[in-house]
């Protein structure tokens, strides 16, 4: 070996001799000291002494879960309780809303579209007065001529104020305004809520209410906006320029279009020459306002759901919502939906040692999850499943044990006490203890490696 340009590290233990004899230690505490500027002097004399690293061990933990627990919900939707909702429109009545109110008037089949199978309710009002605009509403599937009726509702003329104060007229007649019947009191308990405006103009400025007092207004009886009640509108939507919507008046409704975004309802032009593609669209959304709700007793756990309509398996359509299943449509009567499902519980599997980070990986049946679907907790030295596991699975848990490198190891009885230890091409510093024979990394050696020592 050539003689190294590099540093070496010369311990020596005991006393050193070369000073005043305060400063020697006691026999029993071995004290190395470093003498730098010493090379491996010669090749001939030069001895080596592999070390090796302890490594940490690959751990394999196997594990079977029998869960074979699974419970059934049966539900066929009678024909006697159809989903409820109430819809109320507030119809602009001032003099330049007669187009308006005719182009709405014929298309109550439209709205109805997706709400055969409801138990439906119509109200009208306008922007000028709470009270319902005839004495015979709301409509409903049990009025006769209700399409006839609806039109006479709708088109309740243009004598009406020119300044529109369509929310506060609605937010008045949510508490049950004086002086006309109705009011509140024609909302139903267990109904969803939609309400509807249609007004060439925006909220008038001698209006006492905002968009936050109309949704306080929901609140107060019983409604969460965007889930149990809604804001649709006809309306010249801020975002529209000006000639999209010549007929309708400055400025934008700005207020209306953020109620309808507070209670995440669907807008539309109220200059559209046809109203049958919003109202569409406003029908499809008001339908999937008025879910079904079947209670399941026990929270499932989602991956072990699974739902059949009238015989056939829907992998689409509904939602799990705490302990209830949700659908995302309507029944029609004797509608069948069976619901089978796991009940949800947390699932932790303690490991028989540390993994090293990042080293962890899951095996179910053989095939490896996602790291998304578990939680590794350091503290505990467990993994949380974050959703029930499937019955009759094998887990296998494979990681890398983590250990505590050694820095400490046994080394040949030295006289010189010369070492020079390399790892790959990287020196190494170390201390030698002459009385126990043993060599101290600073730095320990990579996990598994070996680490080459050369010494006189």
């Amino acid at each position: 070996m050539n003689i190294r340009s590099v540093l070496s590290l010369i311990i020596i233990s005991g006393i050193c001799g070369c000073g005043d004899s305060s400063s020697k230690k006691t026999e029993s505490t071995p004290t190395p000291m470093l003498v730098s500027d010493q090379v491996l002097s010669s090749k001939d004399n030069e001895k080596t002494f592999v070390i090796t690293q302890i490594s940490g061990k690959q751990i394999n933990q196997e594990i079977f879960i029998d869960n074979s627990n699974v419970f059934k919900v049966d539900y066929v939707q009678s024909a006697d309780t159809p989903p409820q909702i109430d819809i109320l429109m507030v119809i602009d009545n001032s003099g330049s809303m007669w187009e308006e109110q005719t182009n709405l008037s014929t298309k109550l089949n439209v709205l109805l579209k997706n709400l055969a199978h409801t138990d439906w309710q119509i109200n009208v009002i306008t922007t000028d007065n709470p009270c319902p605009t005839q004495s015979y509403l709301p409509i409903s599937p049990k009025t006769e001529n209700v399409e006839e009726r609806y039109r006479e509702a709708i088109t309740v003329g243009t004598w009406g104020s020119a300044w529109e104060t369509g929310q506060q007229m609605l937010v008045e007649h949510l508490k049950g305004p004086k002086g006309c019947a109705g009011g509140a009191s024609w909302l139903r308990k267990n109904a969803k809520f939609a309400v509807i405006l249609v007004s060439d103009e925006t909220e008038d400025s001698t209006s006492d209410v905002t968009p936050d007092d109309v949704v306080d207004a929901f609140k107060e009886i019983g409604y969460k906006p965007g889930e149990t009640v809604k804001f649709y509108g006809f309306i010249w939507h801020p975002s529209v320029p000006k000639e999209r919507c010549p007929s309708a008046f400055e400025p934008p409704a700005a207020p209306h279009a953020e109620l309808v975004e507070k209670t995440g309802g669907l807008w539309g032009s109220v200059c559209a020459a046809d109203y049958s593609e919003t109202l569409g669209e406003i029908s499809k959304d008001i339908g999937q306002l008025v879910k079904v709700l079947i209670p399941l007793g026990k929270e499932p756990a989602l991956s072990t759901v699974k739902v059949v309509y009238n015989g056939q398996v829907m992998d689409q359509g509904w939602m799990i919502s705490g302990k209830n299943l949700v659908l995302r449509y309507i029944l029609k009567p004797e509608d069948s939906i069976s619901v089978e499902f796991q009940e949800k519980e947390a699932k932790a599997v303690s490991l028989e040692t540390t993994p090293v980070p990042g080293s962890l990986h899951i095996y179910f049946n053989n095939k490896e999850i996602s790291a998304d679907l578990y939680v590794y907790n350091e503290g505990e030295n467990t993994v949380h499943f974050l959703d029930n596991l499937p019955p009759d699975t094998k887990i296998k848990i494979s990681y890398q044990e983590k250990i505590i490198l050694k820095s400490s190891f046994d080394f040949p009885h030295l006289d010189l006490g010369i070492v020079e230890c390399y790892n790959q091409n990287d020196r190494l510093d170390v201390l030698y203890f002459k009385e126990s024979s043993e060599l101290i990394f600073l730095i320990p050696p990579p996990e598994g490696s070996l680490t080459t020592c050369y010494y006189q």
